[in-house]
């Protein structure tokens, strides 16, 4: 397992606060140990995902992966995430008055889930790339709340509502 801080592979990806302090870092204690070490392979002030890939195949490993993917905060990816409890027997209308009729603009991928044991509760969300300001755009162009009145008459609670931001990721 190699634990290294996330660097991009291009010097412009880590032109922010946290990439010059590791390139402070980087060149006054990880560089110069490399070089004092048998081998000299020195990456650079801030080796990115691409080069420790070469430098670990180059040793013969055949897998490599990021197990942990950290967002930093501004460039987030949004969930929208709605639970609902509808009324017996009426996911079929629920879903026909949620379709806006047009392919919604804006979203990675929207999904609408039933639990297992109870099909009338249903959890919706949607993962948009982008910032709060282009999901508060991409909810208007669905026209959110025409949907919202639409849905409402399907719909016996609203269990869980809200936008979060996505701060990790998790890869098997």
């Amino acid at each position: 397992m190699i634990v290294e801080p996330q660097a991009g592979d291009r010097v412009e990806d880590n032109l922010n606060p946290v990439g010059r302090a590791y390139y402070a870092f980087s060149t006054m204690l990880c560089t110069p140990n490399s070089l004092s070490q048998n081998g000299r392979l020195a990456l650079g002030a801030q080796a990115g995902e691409a080069r420790l890939r070469e430098v670990v195949t180059a040793g013969g490993f055949t897998r490599f992966r990021r197990p942990v993917q950290h967002r930093a905060r501004g460039a987030a990816m949004i969930v929208t995430l709605t639970a609902r409890r509808l009324k017996p027997g009426l996911y079929d209308t629920f879903r026909a008055a949620w379709d806006p009729g047009h392919a919604p603009t804006g979203w990675t991928r929207i999904y609408h889930c039933r639990d297992i044991s109870d099909p009338d509760v249903v959890i919706s969300f949607g993962l948009l790339d982008g910032t709060l300001e282009q999901l508060r755009d991409a909810q208007q162009r669905l026209a959110r709340g025409a949907q919202v009145k639409r849905i409402d008459p399907h719909v016996h609670e609203v269990l869980l509502d809200g936008s979060y931001e996505v701060v990790e990721e998790l890869s098997p």
